[in-house]
């Protein structure tokens, strides 16, 4: 039996999506500030970053250049979630993927493209 990929996946609602958005403008401060100290509730602790001179992994060290996020659009399904767009990195115009986990209770940043 074939099961149609549409009845398998729903739509992110906007509270949900809105969540999203709330984290990723708390990486930008913080990227903004030079500090995650106390990022444990957004950052995953296998978190996977590319960016142009960075390839980092793991939560410890997390430290990007400063980043600013424009032009959003949130996808995802289940647990999972993805977020495309525009982004200053280091004061360089560039775009950026990224893909985040529902834990339940919120959500983590799990991994960072920015090219």
């Amino acid at each position: 039996m074939c099961l149609d990929p549409y009845l398998l996946s729903m739509p992110l609602s906007t509270q949900t999506k809105d969540q999203i958005l709330a984290l990723l403008a708390t990486v930008e401060v913080c990227s903004l500030e030079g500090s995650f100290t106390g990022s444990e509730k957004i950052i995953a602790p296998d978190v996977i970053v590319f960016a142009p001179g960075l390839e980092h992994h793991g939560r410890e060290g997390f430290s990007p250049k400063p980043l600013t996020f424009s032009g959003m659009d949130v996808k995802g399904e289940g647990v999972i979630a993805w977020v495309s767009g525009e982004c200053t990195y280091g004061g360089v115009a560039s775009r950026f993927t990224a893909v985040l986990r529902g834990t339940g209770h919120a959500w983590e940043l799990v991994q960072l493209h920015i090219a």
